[in-house]
């Protein structure tokens, strides 16, 4: 092969695929042919069809039992094209009616590959990544429109500047809709009041009226009965005549219930599609309870706002989200075969069948907004392929290479795969995505190259598993015994492969920040714990920077926005 090119031409290395000149990145699946030069997979196979039996670097023949394995799958299994990059190779996507992918699906697993002649438990990824929406304005006419019913807190706390935000913050958000929008304002001290009148259209003339209502209607009350509001904000959806695509309810409160409540029967009245946003404020607040309320209700976000000013950055990053959904009722699908089996799911979201292992299993997921992302952490069971003499099934690449003097025969199995199912909100259409497959290496001995945990799974385990430590730090009453749990948590971080990662790093730094109170020390970390387990970005304290990263460009474009309509400034 001739050292040079021409000024156009992209020079070859050692770490690209000299066939599509992409990079040989971890994870993907790459063939190594017995001279040594590596590959990825499906850009030799797409090379051996095209009858170039020799190696393109140094021209050595292929070795026949590779050739004849990929002559015999050739119908069985589809690839991309050899110009997309390695993460594309194991991703699969659906486009939407606009044109451009909704969703794109990237599965991994724990190792490149594992013994055939023991049996193992790995860890497997299934990422979600949506689309952006360009971070168009809220009232182009492409989005979908929307119920929103905001429950607010009137009692006699929220008196002086929390009621003067409160109500600038209501006003930006009917000036944030459109006449395709709907939108109603409970409000509640010991009783709840309608002061909408129901669902209203966002037209000029409603906005108007809505506008004295705010200001002249909502006034602090007397003490504080959480339920009652809603009460109320679910009947209001319940009765309601026709619906929007984009259901929600944000609830603010800055205490809790003068009398203990019993939520179970009212949570269970809430439609289907309507997520419930919760926002605590201030140091009083049933932090606990709203998270209880989130979580039960479609799965919503649970915000701690710790500074009066914070009040309409942490509705705006709220409304960002609704305003940007591009994906409903969710279901990711993961199936195996051939023996391998899902020992445990490890995550927050609903998954069937409850009952593990399985062979299958569905994850459960209400809505994704654009830019967001989801990372679904699972366990696997590898069978022993000792004894099995027929492959065929799930071997879908071979090659052989060196080890000890001998030549051992190694097998690139696609032993299972993901899909997902959704309905896109503009159209209300069911799409699913193509099937992605896992790829996994299976020989006997298995050399140390292939046993190099997967940074990006591991970053995720490190994730998930601190939003459940943090889940069960919170539900401990014993403030030391609750501290003592992170503090165990922060050491697993440590002696982990990917410990130095910057975000496994804000980990550590928001477990071990230091609290002055105990409230404010549960407070943040309902928060933390509620953004990690979800993935979705709400206001966030200074003391919490391991959750920024789920922060997008179209809250910060929200945040902005009500700066500029209430010039205020505010630090995201």
């Amino acid at each position: 092969m001739s050292s040079t090119h021409s000024s156009k031409s992209k020079p070859y290395t050692l770490n690209e695929c000299s066939i599509c000149l992409s990079a040989l990145k971890q994870g993907a699946p790459i063939l190594t042919l017995s001279c040594e030069h590596k590959y990825h997979f499906q850009c030799l196979m797409l090379s051996i069809r095209a009858q170039h039996k020799q190696c393109p670097l140094c021209r050595a023949t292929i070795d026949e039992s590779i050739v004849q394995l990929i002559a015999a799958n050739r119908n069985n299994t589809s690839y991309h094209s050899s110009r997309s990059s390695s993460d594309n190779l194991l991703g699969s996507n659906v486009e939407s009616s606009s044109g451009l992918p909704t969703i794109s699906v990237t599965p991994r697993l724990e190792y490149k590959g594992q013994s055939s002649e023991r049996p193992s438990n790995i860890y497997g990824l299934v990422t979600l990544q949506a689309n952006s929406t360009g971070h168009r304005s809220s009232s182009s006419s492409s989005r979908v429109p929307i119920d929103l019913i905001c429950v607010v807190d009137q009692s006699a706390s929220m008196s002086g500047a929390k009621m003067i935000l409160l109500k600038e913050t209501l006003t930006y958000i009917t000036e944030q809709l459109t006449d395709r929008d709907r939108l109603a304002i409970v409000s509640f001290d010991n009783h709840a009041y309608d002061r909408s009148h129901g669902l209203k259209q966002m037209t000029e003339q409603n906005k108007h009226r809505l506008h004295r209502v705010i200001k002249h209607d909502l006034e602090d009350g007397f003490s504080t009965n959480i339920k009652c509001g809603l009460e109320m904000a679910i009947r209001l959806f319940r009765n309601r005549q026709g619906e929007n695509p984009i259901s929600a309810l944000f609830l603010l409160t800055d205490g809790q219930d003068d009398e203990i409540q019993d939520y179970s029967q009212t949570m269970r009245q809430v439609p289907a599609n309507v997520v419930c946003h919760t926002f605590g404020y201030g140091p009083d607040h049933a932090a606990a309870l709203l998270v209880k309320i989130a979580e039960s209700g479609n799965d919503g976000t649970f915000t701690y706002i710790d500074k009066y000013d914070a009040i309409g950055p942490a509705f705006a990053i709220a409304l960002a989200g609704l305003l940007t959904c591009v994906a409903q009722n969710i279901r990711v699908e993961i199936e195996f075969n051939d023996g391998y089996q899902i020992t445990h799911a490890h995550s927050i979201y609903k998954y069937e069948p409850e009952r593990l292992p399985s062979s299958r299993i569905t994850f459960k997921l209400n809505n994704l907004n654009a830019d967001e992302k989801r990372n679904l952490i699972f366990q696997l069971s590898v069978p022993s392929l000792r004894g099995q003499t027929s492959l065929q099934d799930h071997v879908i690449g071979m090659f052989i290479t060196s080890y000890k003097d001998k030549k051992i025969c190694s097998y690139l199995s696609s032993p299972g795969h993901v899909s997902v199912r959704y309905v896109e909100p503009n159209t209300n259409r069911t799409l699913t995505t193509t099937p992605a497959p896992f790829h996994l290496i299976r020989r006997s001995p298995m050399s140390a190259e292939y046993l190099q945990v997967d940074h990006t799974l591991d970053v995720q385990r490190n994730r998930i598993e601190t939003a459940l430590v943090l889940r069960q730090a919170m539900e401990e009453h014993d403030y030391n015994l609750s501290k003592a749990l992170l503090k165990a948590q922060v050491d697993r971080i440590k002696a982990s492969a990917s410990a130095q990662d910057p975000f496994c790093r804000q980990l550590i730094r928001d477990l071990e920040h230091p609290y002055s109170t105990e409230n404010d020390y549960r407070s943040t970390h309902h928060n933390i714990y509620m953004q990690h387990a979800t993935e979705r970005g709400t206001y966030s304290s200074a003391s919490s920077s391991s959750a920024h990263v789920y922060s997008n460009p179209n809250h910060l474009s929200q945040i902005q926005n009500y700066q500029r309509q209430n010039e205020v400034s505010f630090d995201f």
